[in-house]
């Protein structure tokens, strides 16, 4: 059986990730209330993915349907991937700082 570890704990960090920079968003003041509320939408939106999804993976691992674990698992993996690309992103505009 294959091990889910690693997406768990990657999904768990997005999770506290998205958290902080909610926190983040709401206490920026370098935004205007409308950027301040698409930003909360969308990273609010792509955090329940992740949760959602990760509630599917362990309730899919526990019926033992291995179909729906694969594609579960797949599905949360895009979602993990986008929340790593954009998060930081996200994060290093609002607080100003630029990538190198």
């Amino acid at each position: 059986m294959e091990s889910f570890e690693p997406l768990f704990s990657q999904a768990e960090r997005s999770l506290s990730e998205g958290a902080e920079l909610l926190g983040l968003i709401s206490r920026s003041s370098r935004l205007d209330p409308g950027q301040k509320d698409r930003l909360s939408t969308a990273v609010s939106r792509l955090v329940e993915r992740i949760a959602l999804n990760g509630r599917l993976l362990i309730e899919s691992l526990g019926s033992g349907d291995t179909a729906t674990t694969r594609k579960v698992a797949v599905i949360l993996g895009r979602h993990l991937e986008l929340a790593q690309q954009t998060l930081p992103a996200i994060s290093s505009r609002i607080s100003g700082v630029l990538h190198a």
